[in-house]
């Protein structure tokens, strides 16, 4: 390669991927299949009713609807505190509300020295400084079926020994942090070992639901979006359901090496892991690729293809810079706090491709319907004598039948 060669490719593949420049990379009839789900599972019908201050119908009003947040659940794994550098409103930082506290959370770390020692200062303050930012928390796993990642006093236990241990910090984690939780997997590694049992497991995920009936409880499979341990977790997942085991839905785990993803394998891994209904969030996602360009179509090919799944729920990435990542292609943010190719693509697709910025027209009926991303929004009506007024709406769930919000200006006199 001529040294004048290689510094016009360089040079255009950094103006390609700077700042918002960021142009899409993928093509092809998958794409356009996966964006048709997309608008079929992520979109909600909305419907307004605009009258004046009077109550009479205001025809030629402007309705603006601004997205603020997702419905979906697009997070990351804390390795330590919130970067100083965090601002809710910068690039790729915005497309972030959630995040999972795992690093912070094994039993392992929790109670350390016995059933008696609860070790919580360090998970009170990543939860004050998440709920600070409006970041909800994800707590990750209660137990592991994995030896090393148990505290040195629960190894030598089995049998009913183990399972009071597992309940009665089972019982602490529920009282202390319940209430502050949006996900929780009651157990990992159980593809691979099998201390924990399905009567236990199906005990503790009894006793979550009389604490949290709207908090969904998981198991945990890893490294399950490719190869054969995509059929182990199949199995697994048919075994937990027809044993009845009160398991809501499911985590899964995936590091892709630094080379292409192959979507034709991709997807219908992800349509087998999904076949049973049941939710899905994709505890540690990971992203790599053997040169910047690669690492943008693989990011991009893999939030496709799981975004287009409605039984994909959540998902987190396993670290942002590259210390926090096992292959340092795969951060989000460079040494120097700036968006990667990962980052940037992150913030494309969910700030710019899937996300509702957007003006209507009330007709002459002083109504207007849109088709929206599922989220929270801020709504503003602005009637044609210059009153308005402003609300926000949370937007949630796929309705098939849009309720009709009605947007009216409060009269002076009031």
């Amino acid at each position: 390669m001529s040294r004048r060669w290689a510094y016009g490719w360089g040079a255009w593949l950094s103006c390609l991927l700077c700042g918002g420049a960021l142009a899409q990379f993928v093509s092809g009839d998958w794409v356009e299949r996966s964006e048709a789900r997309v608008q079929e599972h992520r979109t909600t019908p909305v419907s307004f009713l605009v009258l004046d201050a009077e109550g009479k119908l205001a025809p030629n009003a402007t309705i603006r609807l601004e997205q603020l947040e997702h419905a979906f659940r697009l997070g990351f794994i804390a390795h330590g505190d919130l970067p100083a550098k965090y601002n809710a409103e910068a690039e790729v930082w915005r497309t972030f509300n959630a995040v999972s506290l795992e690093k912070f959370t094994t039993w392992r770390q929790m109670q350390p020295d016995g059933p008696e020692s609860f070790s919580r200062d360090a998970v009170d303050r990543a939860i004050a400084a998440a709920q600070s930012v409006d970041l909800e928390v994800r707590w990750g796993s209660l137990a592991s079926a994995d030896t090393f990642d148990l505290p040195d006093w629960v190894v030598p236990l089995r049998g009913e020994a183990l399972f009071e241990a597992w309940r009665g910090y089972s019982d602490r984690i529920a009282d202390a942090y319940g209430p502050e939780l949006i996900d929780i997997d009651l157990a990992e590694e159980t593809l691979d070992h099998d201390r924990l049992s399905p009567a236990m497991i199906r005990l503790i995920a009894q006793d979550w639901r009389a604490v949290r009936q709207d908090l969904p409880s998981r198991l945990r499979y890893e490294q399950v979006l490719a190869g054969s341990r995509t059929f182990a977790a199949i199995e697994a997942m048919d075994g937990v359901l027809k044993q009845r085991l009160g398991i809501e839905g499911f985590t899964i785990d995936q590091a892709f090496p630094p080379r292409a993803v192959a979507q034709d394998l991709l997807e219908p891994a992800v349509q087998r892991l999904s076949r049973f209904g049941r939710p899905i969030a994709v505890g540690s996602l990971e992203i790599g690729g053997a040169h910047a360009i690669e690492t943008a179509v693989n990011t991009e090919t893999v939030l496709r293809t799981l975004f287009a799944n409605p039984m994909i729920t959540g998902i987190y990435f396993s670290g942002l810079s590259p210390d926090e990542v096992s292959d340092p292609s795969a951060a989000v943010f460079d040494e120097q706090g700036e968006p990667t190719a990962v980052g940037r693509t992150i913030d494309r697709l969910f700030r710019e491709t899937w996300w509702t910025d957007t003006t209507l027209t009330s007709d002459k009926l002083g109504k207007a319907q849109a088709e929206v991303y599922r989220g929270r929004y801020r709504v503003t009506a602005t009637l044609p004598d210059g009153s308005s007024v402003t609300t926000t709406l949370s937007l949630l769930e796929q309705e098939v039948e849009p309720s009709e919000i009605i947007l009216m200006p409060v009269a002076e006199s009031e």
